[in-house]
């Protein structure tokens, strides 16, 4: 009886040490992405940041694709991006290219969001209407294709809580090439409809 309690006591170790690990790389992961965000609006703030933004710019289709990149890599606060696709596809001849551009840079920036979460749960609030929050996304990433639903409309509609999404979808272990598709085809819906009604969204766009 005593092997089988320290058998016992020796199977339980792991799981502990398992958890503290998870622990650990979460809050690394945040920490690297914390860095992320500081490094970027400390060079957003830059001069020479600021003539290379309008320099892309320039070049309408390619410079889609690197802003809205850059400008989801963030987390918890983001840099706004949508008007400046917008006025890229009112001085263009082919709108939805654009659209489709913006969309995978968008999608890939938003990857930073699932590698946090998939470094452990501990970067997940659970207090609050925050935790409520999370813990509904986290019933709907049980299950494979209402995630992919839930994030394709949450990444549809401009808002910060697809930067939760994207978070609770890495720690509930969705697949990557699934959050990834998922992504990019709700931010393709929505730069879809900019190039439909860019420049009377563009004057309404409340800055």
């Amino acid at each position: 009886m005593a092997d089988g309690g320290a058998r016992g006591g020796a199977s339980a170790a792991p799981p502990a040490r398992s958890r503290r690990e998870r622990q650990v790389r979460g809050a690394l992961a945040l920490l690297a992405v914390v860095a992320l965000n500081v490094g970027t609006y400390a060079a957003l703030a830059t001069d020479t940041a600021q003539r290379w933004v309008a320099a892309v710019e320039q070049y309408a289709y390619p410079g889609a694709f690197v802003v809205a990149l850059l400008t989801n890599l963030t987390l918890a606060v983001p840099v706004p991006y949508n008007p400046v696709v917008l006025q890229l596809m009112t001085v263009v001849e082919l709108p939805l290219l654009v659209a489709l551009l913006a969309a995978a840079g968008s999608a890939l920036g938003e990857s930073t969001g699932w590698w946090v979460g998939s470094q452990g749960r501990a970067v997940l609030p659970d207090e609050g209407r925050a935790g409520a929050a999370v813990r509904w996304l986290q019933r709907l990433a049980a299950h494979r294709w209402r995630a992919a639903l839930g994030l394709v409309a949450f990444s549809a509609v401009p808002n910060p809580v697809f930067d939760v999404a994207g978070l609770v979808a890495g720690a509930a272990r969705v697949p990557y090439r699934l959050f990834l598709v998922s992504a990019f085809l709700g931010r393709l819906l929505r730069f879809v409809v900019f190039a439909l009604v860019g420049e009377t969204l563009l004057a309404a766009w409340p800055f």
